[in-house]
């Protein structure tokens, strides 16, 4: 989905996982669980 975002185009990937937001959002932000199933090393710049 692209969105405009503060004047800029982003784009949005919305994904629906069997499991609990608290355990998606622990495999997303802990490096060591990204590192488990994503192949590449990732650096994050965290936005709220």
């Amino acid at each position: 989905m692209f969105e405009a975002e503060d004047g800029r185009v982003a784009i949005r990937f919305v994904r629906l996982f069997p499991h609990p937001p608290e355990k998606v959002w622990r495999a997303i932000t802990d490096p060591g669980q990204l590192s488990a199933w994503f192949p590449a090393v990732v650096e994050l710049a965290r936005r709220t």
